[in-house]
Parts: structure tokens; sequence; C-alpha cells
């Protein structure tokens, strides 16, 4: 709702949601109230709540009003543009700038239209409704699309007037059913997409809508590797993911572990994909990741040679016998287990001789 002056008259624009039912006009509304208004408030009414699914269409009627509540029929012809602010929305202004995949609205963003035409954005949450919008009624129709799973969304209708509030009912936009998974394998190494062998690590299964929102709902999951052999279930403390259907709601993570070591470049990397049990269109592919081997590799005796027999002789005080072997760097031993749960395995490391006398 907007108080203007235009020469002697103040001139409100009041805000109602459209629906199938005959639109309310609404002049005025107190956020997060549930209540209908009540004579204690007068010139007020209250806000009730609208939930949208993310990307779904939500309506309101724009009047223009004078002080004494009559409707201005030629608002269109005396008045400049009006700006709609989207307040406590991130979905122009987040990390999401461009679709992941061949859908070309497959990411986060929100527009505005007007009687189908889309409005002339000022800034990144700003639109201009012209006064042309309005017609002989003092009547325009604005319609929001908001792709971003966020709740309290309001449009503000400015410019703003000093102890009137002027925001249409607050909106919550919530996830759409899953569309695709998100699988991130939490690496253990820095900056390399690399675990280590026979120690637990993370996959993170996260389903998301259509566009990249967290769905919330429980998907019934199967889990897949590209050596599926290579996998451990043995270890204790492992989830058991790839012989089974597993339930994912909402971000969920597994412990795994892996068998075999593979390296760049003389090995093929591992990766793991997750699609919604019984339909594989509904899917997601983790990057590929190294299997890395670590300490404490197989001992490698450098000197004397291994399984070498010396003779000490008695009477002879002056004898003895250097032994070196190869000590590996960088020996490790932290490595990070799960990113979400901030645990760290913590590893020992040693190496033991064995001295057999032959006499």
């Amino acid at each position: 709702m907007v108080f203007r002056r235009c020469a002697s008259l103040l001139l409100l624009l009041s805000v109602s949601e459209m629906s199938s039912a005959p639109a309310q006009t609404v002049e005025s509304a107190i956020p997060d109230s549930l209540q209908p208004r009540s004579p204690s408030h007068s010139g007020l009414s209250v806000a009730f709540s609208i939930v949208k699914v993310a990307g779904d269409e939500v309506c309101f009627t724009l009047t223009a009003r004078d002080r004494d509540g009559n409707v201005i029929a030629d608002w269109n012809t005396r008045s400049e543009a009006t700006t709609l602010t989207l307040l406590n929305s991130t979905a122009n202004t987040d990390s999401s700038a461009r679709s992941w995949n061949a859908d070309r609205k497959g990411y986060t963003w929100a527009a505005m239209s007007s009687n189908g035409q889309p409005l002339a954005q000022a800034a990144p949450h700003e639109w201009l409704l012209p006064a042309a919008a309005f017609d002989s009624l003092g009547k325009a129709r604005i319609c929001l699309t908001d792709s971003k799973a966020e709740s309290g969304v309001e449009i503000l209708v400015g410019p703003a007037v000093v102890y009137l509030n002027q925001r249409t009912d607050k909106i919550s936009f919530i996830a759409g059913p899953a569309a695709d998974y998100l699988v991130e394998v939490t690496a253990q190494v820095p900056d390399r997409s690399a675990v280590y062998h026979e120690r637990p690590y993370e996959i993170v299964v996260t389903p998301r809508d259509r566009y990249t929102n967290t769905a919330s709902e429980a998907v019934p999951t199967r889990l897949l590797a590209r050596w599926p052999d290579e996998m451990d279930e043995s270890l204790p403390d492992l989830d058991t993911v790839f012989s089974r259907d597993v339930t994912v709601a909402g971000q969920t993570s597994f412990i795994i572990a892996s068998r075999f070591v593979r390296e760049l470049p003389k090995d093929a990397p591992q990766f793991v994909i997750a699609h919604r049990s019984g339909d594989f269109s509904i899917s997601g592919r983790s990057n590929d990741y190294e299997i890395l081997s670590h300490p404490p590799y197989p001992f490698k005796l450098l000197s004397p040679m291994n399984h070498r027999y010396i003779r000490f002789y008695p009477g002879i005080p002056s004898q003895f016998e250097v032994f070196s072997w190869e000590k590996p760097l960088p020996i490790q031993t932290r490595s990070r287990t799960s990113e979400s749960l901030d645990s760290i395995i913590r590893t020992g490391i040693g190496h033991r001789q064995i001295y057999v006398d032959l006499c």
C-alpha cells in the first residue's frame, strides 16, 4: 500500500492476494498475526500467511484510493511508476546464477509481472510498476514468481510512508518434489578430491527440487558405485548403503570405506551415484575421487638386504651393523571423516623389527 500526495489528495494503494475467490482489499497488514481485524485495531486488517511451492506464481491486486477510501479511477493518467521491493528473499543475490542442467530455469531466481508482462527491474530485488498498468477502476494486478524456498517473503510497495505498513502478507515458499540428487564426497586431502584406503569417509546425499532447493520429503534411494565390489561394509561403524535401499530426507550423511587403492594417473577414479528407487530419471552423481594409500606402508628395508644372515664373532667387540629403512613422507596421522559431524580419525604409525637368533 502506498500513500502519495497528489495536489491536495492523499492516495492509497491497497494490496490483496488474487485467488479463485473474489479478491478482498487489504488496507494494511500486521505481519505474523493470525487473528482477524478487531475494532480495537481501527484502520488495520491482519495478514494471513501464504504458502506456495517454490516456482509457483502468487498474485496480488493493487488498488488506488484517496484518504476517504474512494477509488482513484484515473490513477493511470496522473501517477508515476510504483516501486515494488521484494523483502526477505535471496533468490536473486545468492550464488545460484545459472542453471545446472538443460532446464534453463533450473536455479533460484525471482521475477515480477503485471498482466502477463514482465516488469522492469531496477535492482536485484526491486521492480517498477508503470501507472499504465492500472485499469479504469484504479486497480493493477501484479504477480510474483520466486523459486527460492524461503519463509517470510514480502512485497513492499513504495515509496514508503511513515507510520504505514505497506507490505503484502508474508509468503512462505517451500521446496517442490525431488528432481535430482546432489552427491558430495568429503575429501580427506586438502585441495584434492581424494580419500584414504580402508579409512571411513563421508558421502552426503541431498535430494533437490527443480530449482536446487533441498527437498524435505523422505525419498527411497539407491546408491551405486563405479566399482561396487571395492566398497567395504565389514568395518565397524560403517553404513550399509550399497546392498539395500536407504531413505534420504534432506541432507543425509553416510560413512563408507574403500578396500582398494585407486590413484591417478595409473588407476581410474571412483564415483558414487544416487537415484530414486525404481526411477533412474531422478539421480545425481558425485565428482570423481581417488582412493589413496597411506602410512603405515609395507616396511621397506634399505640396508642390509632383507633376509640377510649376519654373523657376530665372539671376542671381537667392534662388530656392528647399520640398519636403514624408508621413512614415508608425509606421514598422515589425521584425516577428516565427516564435514557435517566434524569428526577426525587419528592414527598412530609405527614399525616393528624382529631379530631372530639362529644359534
